[in-house]
């Protein structure tokens, strides 16, 4: 009886279909991958413009709340306080803080701190809009990110609100 074997031919046959399979594959994939990218990279840029309008927003809130409490003749006035618990009862903010130029604290929840050392805080005193690095909060402990604009008064900064 004679044996029957694999032909050469046909091994041959075999590596070619699968060579041509693995290079549609390889093909395939590489095309969604670059596809896929492509639209992560769309959606990046469309958050980082939504995330940046957003800020922009709360910087013009806060700028035009401080431009209020400059007015006002002393940083931790009665109305002053009641006007930051009032805002954050009615808005989507966890707190605001009232700073005076010593860096002495009033929170919308009552806590009074002093943030002299915060960086955001001498920045915003040198009449800069900050946008902290991302730091725990004393008053509640959680990680927090700080907007934090100068308060002016006379043509001075007198104090931040944050």
């Amino acid at each position: 009886m004679k044996r029957k074997g694999i032909e050469p031919n046909e091994v041959r046959k075999y590596f070619l279909i699968t060579g041509a399979f693995l290079i549609f594959m390889i093909g395939s994939l590489s095309f969604f991958l670059s596809w896929l990218q492509k639209n992560v990279a769309i959606n990046v840029e469309r958050q980082s413009y939504h995330l940046d309008s957003i800020i922009d927003i709360q910087f013009s809130y806060l700028f035009g709340i401080a431009a209020y409490m400059g007015e006002r003749k002393e940083m931790f006035s009665r109305e002053n306080k009641r006007l930051i618990q009032s805002i954050v009862k009615e808005q989507d903010l966890d707190l605001i803080a009232l700073m005076d130029a010593d860096g002495n604290t009033f929170y919308s929840n009552g806590a009074r701190k002093s943030v002299k050392t915060r960086k955001y805080f001498k920045e915003a005193m040198e009449g800069k809009q900050v946008m902290s690095s991302p730091v725990e909060n004393m008053v509640d402990g959680k990680t927090k990110v700080i907007l934090a604009v100068p308060i002016y008064k006379d043509g001075g900064v007198m104090g931040v609100l944050g």
